[in-house]
């Protein structure tokens, strides 16, 4: 498999709920960067557990009906000059009865793979919007 494979693969068992799956995509010494995280919140997580762990919290927190709308939401994954690194644009759209509307969910992912295993992630995303969710 090659970088957008591997990082397509991982979203879309995240996007299912498989976080042990998409957590597997992942090298033990990962880390995860979120550079716009909230006042209070961590910017850095190190290690795959850690990440694992930061995405039972963020599930557990989210309403129980959230949904990605996968017909309404784009993913465009951008090939740069390094075949081990990758540019994904997420434009989501995300639904709750819970929330009572939709939300948009825009990140950027910039993101690292070497001998198979995602092993650096920076995640830009609006905290605003992910409070909403």
């Amino acid at each position: 498999m090659n970088s957008t494979q591997i990082y397509e693969r991982q979203l879309r068992l995240g996007m299912a709920g498989d976080r042990a799956g998409q957590a597997e995509w992942y090298a033990p010494e990962a880390v995860l960067e979120a550079p716009f995280a909230a006042d209070g919140a961590p910017r850095r997580y190190e290690g795959r557990d850690r990440i694992l762990a930061m995405w039972a919290a963020l599930d557990a927190a989210r309403p129980a009906d959230l949904r990605i709308l996968e017909d309404e939401s784009t993913l465009t994954v951008h090939a740069t000059t390094d075949p081990n690194l990758i540019v994904a644009e997420i434009e989501a759209v995300a639904e709750s009865a819970a929330v009572g509307r939709r939300i948009p969910v825009r990140q950027v992912h910039v993101v690292r793979i070497e001998d198979g295993r995602i092993v650096h992630v920076k995640d830009y995303h609006s905290t605003s919007v992910a409070a909403q969710a």
